[in-house]
């Protein structure tokens, strides 16, 4: 932290100058639109421990209802 507020606005600008790479924001995307958590796995063990609940991705639609006979 800078001592003087135009130090703190500087360094406060200076988290804007650099650019986020395509990877990263593709991945905060998917993340977004699958209401996912984003982060390692360790982030993402701790986050269900906290929850209850599993973070991992559900595939898509209904569950596939198995017919009498069929397999």
């Amino acid at each position: 932290m800078a001592v003087d507020d135009a130090g703190r606005q500087e360094n406060y600008r200076a988290l804007f100058r650099s650019q986020i790479d395509s990877t990263a924001i593709a991945d905060i995307r998917l993340a977004v639109s699958q209401s996912q958590p984003l982060g390692n796995a360790r982030f993402t063990d701790t986050i269900e421990k906290m929850t209850g609940q599993r973070r991992e991705a559900k595939p898509r639609g209904r569950p596939k209802v198995q017919r009498p006979g069929s397999e």
